[in-house]
């Protein structure tokens, strides 16, 4: 169903079923997951480099406790991206199968109207496309709530899900200060919304 490093493709996919709300079934998903970890263990050179063993288990165990129900490809890649970036191998990550991509790249769909930049300790308004009524906000705005939630919250929320080397943080918020990047980590993590509350 996704692809990862190792170009772990599924046989779950039939294309003449194929739309980008299916919902997979428990047994795929398990078998697929199964099949993502084997992969791993087996060949990823540097598993265990930053993330003991026994802790790298504990977050694959995890992310196969949450195969309870059937799942969407977003909502799987969620669950594949957080125990992905638990390897923190910035050369180790998963994505869309070819057909979502399409998808992504055909659909018009909404996106987040702001790119931020994160700071160490603040997040602020890069550029955006939002206007409301004759207001504008300005480049440099302070963010401080999405949703009603601390923008720091949502922010390391969203880094949990990022491929990176070590531990470096600095990485992290540049990559997720990339343009169009923090609303495409949203969408996967916390799933679309028509509306944005910001504080």
């Amino acid at each position: 169903m996704l692809m990862a490093t190792a170009m772990l493709g599924s046989c779950a996919i039939s294309s003449k079923n194929w739309s980008p709300v299916k919902r997979y079934d428990v047994t795929s998903l398990q078998r697929d997951y199964s099949l993502f970890r084997q992969i791993l263990e087996e060949s990823h050179p540097s598993l265990y480099w930053y993330t003991p063993k026994d802790s790298m288990d504990y977050y694959f165990d995890w992310g196969y406790q949450q195969l309870t129900d059937s799942l969407t490809e977003p909502e799987f890649r969620a669950i594949l991206s957080y125990v992905t970036a638990k390897i923190k191998c910035g050369h180790t990550s998963t994505r869309y199968s070819r057909r979502y991509l399409h998808y992504l790249d055909t659909a018009r769909l909404p996106v987040f109207p702001i790119n931020i930049k994160v700071l160490e300790n603040d997040t602020v308004v890069l550029n955006n496309t939002l206007q409301v009524g004759d207001v504008k906000i300005p480049r440099g705005t302070l963010l401080t709530t999405i949703n009603g939630a601390p923008i720091q919250q949502v922010v390391d929320s969203l880094m949990k899900h990022i491929p990176h080397d070590g531990y470096n943080e600095n990485y992290l918020r540049q990559t997720i200060s990339n343009r169009g990047a923090f609303g495409g980590w949203l969408r996967l993590v916390a799933g679309y919304s028509p509306s944005y509350e910001l504080g």
